[in-house]
């Protein structure tokens, strides 16, 4: 659901979200959640954080989704780059799926100079950002959500290393840009629990396949994009 500025992933049942989003319902642990959305800013819409609830709200009122019940990422890029796979186990019926969009703008390796003082309110960075939505079809502990945004993160770093992709502001090979943001969704309900989620586990393995996947997709999508534009 949505259009080439919005990605809705709703969900009949009920979610549990751990993310650091722009807005959650919540807080990072979120309870009831029924849409995780991925939200593009287009020139100009660019808010700050005091104003962005207020953006959201907007946003989501578009879809008629209910803000207690909605997690909102935002990004640059449009939504006609996001990409999308499934890894599922047909022995359990484990199923991941998993959503992205990758902008490379402020491409940065650990320990770059940093563009943002929080306590000077100044900024002074590029956009770009990779977003990524986990949706699993399992409940699970606070501790396997934690575990899995840990795998996310690793096999996100994973794909832009084997990408080669550059830093924008050293010569190293980035690993993210300075506003990543993962949402990650589990069942609020369900009689299993899956207490872990580490790379030893399937979950973990399921979630680590599908961000590689689509990390890397959306980082060679933009760059395509990029490239066609400077032609332009």
């Amino acid at each position: 659901m949505g259009d080439d500025r919005t990605t809705v992933v709703r969900s009949d049942k009920v979610l549990r979200v751990l993310s650091w989003a722009p807005f959650t319902p919540e807080g990072p642990f979120s309870q009831s959640v029924h849409a995780i959305v991925n939200a593009t800013q287009g020139p100009g819409e660019y808010v700050e954080a005091d104003f962005a609830v207020d953006y959201c709200h907007d946003r989501l009122a578009e879809f008629g989704l209910e803000p207690d019940q909605s997690v909102v990422l935002m990004t640059a890029v449009p939504q006609t780059y996001l990409q999308h796979e499934i890894v599922e186990f047909e022995t359990t019926g484990l199923r991941v799926e998993v959503f992205c969009t990758a902008g490379m703008g402020n491409a940065v390796a650990p320990g770059d100079q940093a563009l943002y003082d929080e306590d000077l309110e100044s900024i002074n960075q590029a956009p770009g950002t990779i977003n990524i939505i986990v949706v699993v079809n399992r409940a699970l502990t606070d501790m396997a959500m934690l575990e899995l945004v840990q795998v996310a993160t690793m096999a996100k770093c994973q794909a832009l290393y084997v990408l080669g992709q550059e830093s924008r502001l050293s010569d190293r090979i980035a690993l993210g840009t300075g506003t990543d943001c993962i949402a990650l969704a589990g069942l609020a309900h369900a009689q299993q629990v899956l207490r872990f989620g580490g790379l030893s586990t399937k979950l973990g393995e399921a979630v680590s396949r599908a961000v590689s996947t689509t990390v890397s997709a959306a980082v060679m999508h933009q760059r395509t994009r990029l490239d066609q534009i400077s032609r332009a």
